[in-house]
Formats: C-alpha cells, sequence, structure tokens
C-alpha cells in the first residue's frame, strides 16, 4: 500500500472551507444525494413487496440496491475528480495530493503513538499507518481536506515505535476490542434498518 505521495506538514497552512463547500454543494453532488435517497426508498418498497409475496418485489428491491449502490459510487467518484481539478484561488496553481497524519481527535479504531494512528487491517497480522489526503498549494500555504482517509505501510521505524510502546498482547487485545466494537456498531446498525423496514411495512 505504499504509494508516491508526498506528505507534508500542515502547520500554518490555511484551509480553503469555502472552496471544500463549494465542491460539497455543487449541484453535481446534491443531485447524486438526491438520487441515492430515491434509491432508499425504491429499496425499502422493494422490500415491503417481497415481504407482500409480490412477484416484481424482488426485481425492484435489486433495481433499488443497484440505484443506491450507484449513486454512492458516483458520489465518490465525482469527487474525487472535482478535487483533482482544483485550482489555487490565490495563485491559479494546481491542488497537489499530500499526505498527512490524523488529529489526535480523529476517532477511528486503532491507537496513536507519537502523533502518528495505527491500526490493523481486518484480517491482517501487520499494522498499518492510517493517514489521509489533502489537496494543497506549497506557495501560497493552502489546502483543502477531501475527507479520504489513506492506509500507508508501516515502515520500519514505524514498526520499532509500535514494538517498543506496545507489547504484542496488549496490541491483540487492543485489536479484538476494536474490532468488537466497529462489528457491534454495524451489527446494530443492521438490526435497526431491518426493524425499520419490517414496521414501515407493517403499516
Amino acid at each position: 500500500m505504499r504509494t508516491d505521495h508526498p506528505t507534508i506538514d500542515l502547520r500554518g497552512y490555511q484551509r480553503l472551507r469555502d472552496l471544500e463547500r463549494h465542491v460539497s454543494y455543487s449541484p453535481a453532488s446534491i443531485a447524486l444525494v438526491l438520487l441515492a435517497c430515491v434509491g432508499l426508498a425504491v429499496l425499502g418498497y422493494g422490500q415491503y413487496l417481497t415481504f407482500h409475496t409480490s412477484d416484481s418485489g424482488f426485481g425492484i428491491l435489486l433495481g433499488g440496491f443497484g440505484l443506491t449502490a450507484g449513486s454512492f459510487c458516483g458520489i465518490i467518484g465525482y469527487l474525487k475528480w472535482r478535487l483533482s481539478r482544483l485550482k489555487c484561488p490565490h495563485c491559479d496553481g494546481e491542488m497537489r495530493r499530500y499526505l498527512v497524519d490524523l488529529s489526535d481527535d480523529f476517532r477511528f479504531p486503532g491507537y496513536a503513538i507519537d502523533g502518528r494512528r495505527y491500526c490493523q487491517p481486518f484480517g491482517d497480522d501487520h499494522e498499518v499507518r492510517l493517514m489521509k489526503v489533502v489537496r494543497a498549494c506549497a506557495p501560497c500555504r493552502t489546502y483543502v481536506d477531501g475527507l479520504e482517509l489513506h492506509q500507508e505501510t508501516c515502515q520500519e521505524d514505524d514498526l520499532e515505535r509500535i514494538r517498543s510502546r506496545l507489547p504484542n498482547h496488549e496490541r491483540d487485545t487492543r485489536r479484538r476490542e476494536t474490532w468488537g466494537k466497529v462489528l457491534a456498531v454495524l451489527w446494530g446498525a443492521f438490526l435497526l434498518l431491518a426493524f425499520l423496514l419490517l414496521w414501515w411495512s407493517s403499516l
């Protein structure tokens, strides 16, 4: 998971929040979000018809799922495309991709050591360094946060830092606790969604 994107220290940089809002609330973004909402409605209607043994219910259910999934993929693709074409409002220069470490208040499974955040990918035995991708103009010291997470393969200094701070058994315990919480949240969300669909179908 190594990349060629350079890292950057954002201390002293100005975050261009107006430019971020311009991208996030563009007409295309809003249209894709509305399309995703329509897909969820179609998905719920298909679930309702399926429970009532309608012949067309399963087809509508699949159509709603495809529409929802396609809309979310479209949102992600559109935001990446728009961010790649951003220009600095001060010099009209290119906003290049850089990697930065996550802030301490960022809530994500894993642990922080010396200002860096690490986690273990699900089903893997090796830790990775969690970072995020930003678009920055170094001459003007401005940047845009696209909320794009990035996993960087741990180098030897990262591994030494982890081994010196956390023994193997403690890392294993934290891994189990972290992924247990993640799976519990996902399972709870699934049960809540299933309950809402069943309640709505009974109306």
